[in-house]
């Protein structure tokens, strides 16, 4: 069965004659579409391009030949991308993200999902997190998307930076909380 991963539906990956192609590229077509093939041929493609032959694969000279444009990868981005994806299911209870228009995302207390249109994910009404903590009644809200909490990047800045770019000498900045 094949696995979620970053592969785009239609790929190659130029053979380079190495072990590690062999490794991956090759490995993965054998376990993923239970084909034979061997890697033998150097330089020539490996891929999926959907083609009617070997569950979908092809090997070929050239990418012309290969079905559907298939977007040609470099081993390095094969490797990355053919990692499989961890399929992530939120538990009762848990912090996570929850969106209406998949671009501004709220921290909520999570509960459950229900199978309807819309707002099928459920979760702890905004202030009302010390209510469900304490076993007291507490509302809910429905959300249309969730995703586990992203980490902020931190972004580290001097005084001399910001003084800079605010064109000011450092003396006059004050930095209040």
């Amino acid at each position: 069965m094949k696995a979620k991963n970053n592969l785009p539906k239609y790929w190659a990956v130029q053979n380079d004659g190495s072990d590690l192609f062999k490794e991956t590229v090759i490995k993965y077509l054998i376990n993923v579409f239970n084909v034979g093939w061997e890697g033998s041929n150097n330089t020539h493609y490996y891929g999926y391009d959907n083609s009617i032959q070997y569950s979908g694969t092809n090997c070929k000279k050239d990418l012309k030949y290969f079905n559907n444009n298939p977007i040609l990868l470099t081993l390095e981005q094969f490797i990355e991308m053919s990692k499989p994806i961890e399929e992530w299911i939120p538990q009762q209870g848990e912090l996570v993200e929850v969106s209406l228009s998949n671009e501004s995302w709220f921290k909520r207390i999570y509960l459950t999902s229900i199978k309807v249109a819309g707002r099928s994910i459920i979760c702890v009404d905004f202030n009302n997190e010390k209510q469900f903590k304490n076993n007291e009644e507490f509302g809910i809200t429905g959300w249309k998307y969730i995703r586990k909490i992203q980490e902020s990047e931190i972004i580290e800045v001097t005084l001399e930076q910001i003084a800079k770019t605010m064109n000011i000498p450092i003396n006059q900045l004050r930095i209040k909380k």
